[in-house]
C-alpha cells in the first residue's frame, strides 16, 4: 500500500514538505510507523538509519511526531489518525473555499488516511465518520485494511456513513491493481461528493 501511494498516486513536493498543494496523508495505526519511516527518507534529511526504532535517540525511534519533516499530525492511539484526517480534510475544504476562485484552483489536494479495523471501531471514529458523509468531504479517501477482526466494523457501516465504498481485489501483492483502485476512489469523489474508502 506504501508503495502504490508514495509512489503513483500521492502528490508531495521532495524539496517542500509543507508544500500546499500536496496531499495530507496520515497514518492512522500508529503501531506500524516504520511503514512511514521509509517512505520519509526521501526528504534530505532523513535517513532510514536515522529512522530505526533500534537506534537510540533516532528523531523517529516511535510513532511519527510533527517535528520530523514531511509528518503533518502524530497519531497515536487508536482512531486518532482518522479523526485528524478528518480535521485536515475540513480545514482544506474551508481553505479552497476561501481561497480558491474560477481559474485559479490554489488548494485542491486530497487527504489520505490509512486504517485497519481497530481504529474505525473506537468511538472516536464513529463521531468523525458520519460528519464527513454528512458534510460531503470528498477530499478524502481511507484506503482501509480489512482484516474482519472485530464485530463492531464493517462494510455496511462505512456506507451507512454515506461513504463511498469500493472494494478492491487481493491486493496485498498487487500494486497495479491497488493504484489502479486509489486512483478510482480519487476519481469518483469529484463525481459523488462522497469520501472514499477503499477497502
Amino acid at each position: 500500500m506504501g508503495i502504490a501511494r508514495w509512489r503513483y498516486v500521492l502528490k508531495y513536493s521532495l524539496n517542500n514538505p509543507k508544500y500546499l498543494k500536496g496531499n495530507r496523508f496520515v497514518l492512522s495505526n500508529g503501531h506500524t510507523c516504520q511503514f512511514k519511516d521509509t517512505f520519509l527518507a526521501v526528504y534530505k534529511d532523513m535517513t532510514l538509519s536515522r529512522s530505526s526504532r533500534t537506534t537510540p535517540h533516532a528523531p523517529l525511534a516511535g510513532p511519527p511526531e510533527t517535528e520530523i519533516e514531511g509528518i503533518k499530525v502524530t497519531t497515536d492511539p487508536f482512531g486518532q489518525g482518522v479523526a485528524k484526517a478528518v480535521g485536515l480534510a475540513i480545514a482544506m475544504k474551508k481553505l479552497a473555499a476561501t481561497y480558491n476562485r474560477p481559474g485559479y484552483n490554489l488548494v485542491n489536494n486530497v487527504t489520505c488516511c490509512i486504517t485497519r479495523d481497530i481504529c474505525l471501531q473506537v468511538g472516536v471514529c464513529s463521531r468523525g465518520g458520519p460528519l464527513t458523509g454528512y458534510w460531503k468531504l470528498n477530499n478524502l479517501a481511507v484506503p482501509y485494511a480489512n482484516h474482519q477482526m472485530t464485530c463492531d466494523v464493517s462494510i455496511d457501516l462505512l456506507r451507512a456513513y454515506g461513504w463511498d465504498v469500493l472494494e478492491a481485489a487481493d491486493c496485498c501483492f498487487d500494486v497495479e491493481e491497488l493504484v489502479k483502485a486509489l486512483l478510482q476512489a480519487e476519481e469518483s469523489q469529484e463525481s459523488q461528493d462522497k469520501p472514499s474508502v477503499v477497502c
